[in-house]
């Protein structure tokens, strides 16, 4: 069940509308809600959303997002393609891209995994972003749940410091958020809790 931040999605619905392509750095501890934001915030947009791998070397982490990106594409000759780096598996996205008429989301979740916690990754990003992506109408959203990494390596970073058209801290549900969502929940037991948060919050 997914309980709507309001101006979280609107600062991203901002991005997306935007004419040209955006870049979007969203970052918060495990657990807090990203990636059920962004995908409820892009239900009904076209999008590949990608996920590293926690604890895997650069081989398994590039054959997995070749497989999640074969797994979205509509094109049957994605699941034939094996590649084993990320230049190569980058150009794949350049492949789709190019058959999209609306924009694109393109959502890289847990970003420290699929780096390993280092910059060589970031660095390529920054390469394709300038050169490849950011000409072809769609909006890079890079996400992680290591603070220290995000701002040091990312938005920082030598490679993509300035680049970010919008960055993002995502923290705990309000009171009235969570309100919200137990409000929505049907069991017995948060029945009896609504009441009481209604006293002390409204």
């Amino acid at each position: 069940m997914f309980v709507e931040r309001k101006k979280e999605l609107e600062n991203l619905e901002e991005q997306y509308h935007y004419k040209d392509s955006s870049l979007v750095v969203l970052y918060g501890r495990r657990r807090i809600g990203k990636s059920a934001l962004i995908y409820h915030f892009t239900e009904k947009k076209n999008r590949l959303l990608f996920e590293g791998l926690e604890q895997a070397g650069e081989k398994d982490q590039v054959a997995h997002f070749v497989s999640q990106l074969a797994d979205q594409s509509p094109d049957p000759l994605m699941k034939k393609i094996k590649v084993s780096k990320w230049e190569e598996a980058f150009e794949l996205i350049n492949i789709h891209l190019d058959k999209q008429k609306q924009k694109t989301v393109i959502f890289f979740d847990e970003i420290q995994w699929m780096s390993n916690g280092k910059s060589k990754l970031i660095s390529l990003i920054k390469y394709f972003w300038d050169n490849q992506w950011k000409q072809r109408n769609c909006m890079l959203i890079l996400c992680g749940s290591i603070a220290s990494f995000i701002i040091n390596q990312v938005i920082k970073s030598k490679a993509l410091y300035g680049r970010s058209n919008l960055g993002m801290q995502l923290s705990s549900l309000t009171p009235n958020e969570i309100y919200l969502f137990l409000r929505k929940k049907r069991n017995k037991a948060i029945i009896f809790i609504i009441p009481l948060l209604q006293r002390i919050f409204f």
